[in-house]
């Protein structure tokens, strides 16, 4: 429910996206999209002017990976599962293991991409929480690419003062990061770069967008 009233916010107050590194996509390749993640208007906005419809219409075959609970959010939970929206429960690690071994396949068979927020839940830092391994593993199983997407700040959202303004999202898609030929012993590092990438890309993009920001 607050990502939806989040969303008639966005609406209002016209906040505006910009989207870079289109140039990067290529939707032969199928892989893992990470994602920093800030509010729940990252999820319920999927059918709503924000960021994944957004990123949904640049990469076409591109899946959310959503926990469990969000499928008890209605309407949102039922009419993503209709649409593909992959639920993972994160409580039940075998469970969870087993979600995103098929998902693995579909990424080499069917060149699907996965979103997947890599820091595991929502938060306002200026410092990315630290990033759970699951995602890096699926894309060393399977080979395929990383390909980290980073969205600045929300400086328009003030949670601790419940206060919502005009301003800019930026959101850039970087280059693919191969994985072909990386192993299981490859995963710590892997992370950690994607970590660092992310980071640095966020704190440029972030005090770019504030410029932007008037709440």
């Amino acid at each position: 429910i607050p990502g939806i009233v989040a969303c008639a916010f966005i609406r209002l107050f016209g906040v505006e996206y910009e989207i870079r590194g289109q140039e990067h996509i290529n939707v032969r390749n199928g892989g893992v999209v990470l994602l920093n993640h800030q509010s729940a208007i990252d999820i319920v906005s999927k059918y709503h002017p924000s960021l994944l419809s957004r990123l949904l219409r640049e990469f076409r075959n591109i899946v959310p990976v959503v926990k469990k609970e969000l499928f008890y959010m209605l309407p949102f939970g039922i009419a993503s599962y209709l649409v593909g929206v992959v639920f993972i429960d994160r409580k039940n690690t075998a469970s969870a293991k087993d979600v995103m071994k098929r998902e693995a396949v579909a990424i080499t068979k069917d060149h699907l991409k996965l979103a997947i927020f890599p820091e595991g839940t929502r938060h306002d830092n200026d410092t990315l929480l630290p990033f759970k391994k699951g995602s890096f593993h699926v894309a060393v199983d399977s080979q395929s690419i990383i390909q980290p997407v980073i969205v600045s700040k929300y400086h328009f959202l003030d949670h601790k003062r419940k206060r919502f303004g005009r301003g800019r999202v930026i959101i850039k898609i970087m280059p693919e990061i191969p994985t072909k030929g990386m192993t299981k012993a490859d995963v710590n590092e892997l992370t950690e770069r994607c970590q660092q990438l992310m980071q640095t890309e966020f704190d440029a993009l972030s005090a770019e967008a504030k410029q932007y920001c008037h709440n």
